[in-house]
């Protein structure tokens, strides 16, 4: 059984914590919207000759993917702003800004997602294989046996490779060739890119711990290889001059932000920052106290929100709950009521 639950919050319990650099994010990033289905796969024994079909269940959330990989530019003023030297330059420099950042590192990503999670108020990540592959097929999962290989017959509007065996000596700018069907670029060729993935080949003893997935080839990369099943794995210290990255937001993340920034930004207007209850990032605090945001998430809340409307004094929360977690959820609403009207009182 399904309950829709209301939580009437007055406005004069929060304050506003909006960030000075708003992202842009349909300019930015595309939206692919999460699915699920069943697809056949192979896989492998011990000996290489060895193997069977398997029907893989995929099952993935909605979330957003930069359209570009990360260019010179972005990672430029990263650096500038951590005080951070550039990684050592590729044969052509770092004059084009608008070329793909290259010479990056595993770990020099994860630092890149980690201040932009900073910067804008969301967790920002890596694309995990299977986010990265959904997207290059448009939002669509591909049977791996049967498309999972193939090359579009049009793959050089879409993708900079090598071609009749002569490699071009560097790529090309991140917005160069035409994007695929949800606006997202260079999912092939140009320049590999960082996924959090691992895959395990027959007779391979390394373990996954240091190691990572590139994906998607690069300008040196044939024609035949312009596809979504081209991966390797190197070290996460690994760097070249045809390897960079792009970046994801879960949806549900950026639907949160947007509520805290809704909810702040009439709360700033109203009352200014001394209010003593605010929603933050990690929860709703008061008094040194936190319902942190995952003691909703962890009961499995149908990815949560569903409307916010925000009218004079009052927001207006909309969630859905099954019985059990709305007995729940009112407990705790009733506990930290409690704790909030005590250290009012108290002031």
């Amino acid at each position: 059984m399904k309950q829709r639950v209301y939580l009437i919050v007055s406005a004069l319990l929060f304050s506003s914590n909006i960030r000075a650099q708003q992202l842009n994010i349909s300019r930015d990033f595309a939206l692919v919207q999460g699915g699920s289905d069943t697809i056949p796969a192979l896989v492998f024994h011990e000996d290489p000759s060895e193997y069977h079909e398997q029907l893989l269940v995929y099952q993935l959330s909605s979330f957003y993917i930069s359209r570009t990989c990360v260019s010179v530019n972005e990672y430029a003023a990263f650096c500038k702003k951590l005080q951070k030297k550039m990684p050592p330059p590729p044969a052509w420099g770092w004059g084009d800004l608008k070329k793909p950042m290259v010479n990056v590192s595993y770990l020099d990503a994860l630092e890149y997602c980690h201040f932009l999670t900073d910067l804008w108020g969301v967790p920002v990540r890596l694309a995990a294989e299977a986010e990265w592959v959904y997207a290059s097929f448009g939002g669509r999962f591909v049977n791996h046996l049967a498309g999972g290989y193939v090359v579009l017959a049009d793959i050089d509007k879409y993708a900079a490779y090598q071609k009749n065996g002569n490699a071009a000596d560097r790529p090309v700018c991140v917005t160069c060739k035409q994007p695929n069907t949800l606006g997202i670029y260079d999912m092939w060729g140009n320049v590999w890119e960082w996924v959090d993935g691992w895959f395990h080949m027959p007779g391979d003893t390394a373990v996954a711990g240091n190691r990572k997935m590139i994906i998607g080839g690069s300008f040196r990369s044939p024609r035949e290889d312009m596809h979504s099943e081209n991966k390797l794995m190197q070290q996460q210290e690994y760097r070249a001059d045809d390897l960079g990255f792009r970046v994801v937001i879960a949806k549900q993340d950026w639907d949160r932000k947007l509520f805290l920034d809704k909810i702040n930004g009439q709360i700033k207007k109203a009352y200014g920052e001394n209010a003593p209850v605010y929603f933050a990032a990690d929860g709703i605090s008061a008094g040194g106290k936190t319902i942190s945001w995952s003691d909703f998430t962890d009961m499995k809340v149908d990815n949560a929100l569903k409307k916010v409307t925000v009218t004079g004094k009052n927001a207006s929360v909309e969630w859905h709950y099954n019985t059990a977690q709305y007995n729940r959820i009112k407990q705790m609403q009733a506990d930290f009521m409690k704790d909030v009207e005590v250290m009012l009182s108290n002031q």
